[in-house]
């Protein structure tokens, strides 16, 4: 077993590859996925254990493969 120093609580990513409501941004996924990316930087690099609090996606089910398979990746970067 590893030692861990803390943990970083990420709250609700509610990844999405649609904007919800009036939102603007031109690629919402990759804001998000974007934020979720730099959490898990910072996770590592104080060695923290990343703590996703509710919902990972926004829907139940997400259709775009891109968006789940760069949510993949984005989360296998974590140390822990």
């Amino acid at each position: 077993m590893r030692k861990v120093d803390g943990f970083l609580f990420i709250g609700d990513p509610h990844i999405s590859s649609k904007r919800p409501g009036r939102r603007k941004d031109i690629d919402f996924a990759s804001l998000i996925l974007d934020k979720l990316d730099q959490a898990i930087k910072i996770a590592n690099e104080k060695n923290y254990i990343p703590v996703i609090l509710g919902d990972l996606f926004n829907r139940p089910k997400e259709d775009s493969e891109s968006v789940k398979a760069r949510t993949i990746r984005c989360l296998l970067q974590a140390k822990h």
